[in-house]
C-alpha cells in the first residue's frame, strides 16, 4: 500500500456507510399522516359526538350558544383553530384535557376546512 492513499475496498465501504446514512436520515420516523379527506370524516364524527355541535350546531353553522365556522377555514390558520379547541377562550371552554392528539387534528381538519 502506498502511503497518502486509501485502499479501494476502505473507501467502498465508507460510502457504502454514508450513503446508507444519509437514506435513514431521510426516512420519515412517523407513519404517514392520514388523508386529509379521511381525517375530515373522522372530524365530522368527532364534531358530533363530542360535543361541539350542542354549541356551533350540527351544521356548524352556529345557535344560540356558539358562532358559526362556517368561514372558520378563511379566518384562522391551522394553529389557530388548534388553539381554541385546546385552550377555548371568549366563551368557549377548553378542550384540551378531553381530547386526544389524533381527535384534535382531526376536529382542526374539519373545521379548517369549513370555507
Amino acid at each position: 500500500m502506498r502511503s497518502g492513499r486509501l485502499p479501494a475496498q476502505f473507501v467502498f465501504v465508507l460510502a457504502l456507510g454514508a450513503l446508507s446514512w444519509f437514506a435513514c436520515a431521510f426516512v420519515a420516523a412517523e407513519p404517514p399522516m392520514e388523508s386529509s379527506h379521511a381525517l375530515r370524516t373522522q372530524g365530522a364524527a368527532l364534531f358530533q359526538t363530542k360535543g361541539c355541535a350542542h354549541c356551533h350546531g350540527n351544521d356548524a353553522h352556529g345557535t344560540d350558544r356558539g358562532p358559526t365556522l362556517a368561514k372558520c377555514g378563511k379566518r384562522l390558520h391551522a394553529a389557530g383553530i388548534e388553539k381554541q379547541i385546546r385552550d377555548g377562550g371568549k366563551q368557549m371552554p377548553a378542550f384540551g384535557d378531553s381530547l386526544t392528539e389524533d381527535e384534535v387534528h382531526a376536529l382542526v381538519e374539519f373545521v379548517g376546512h369549513q370555507k
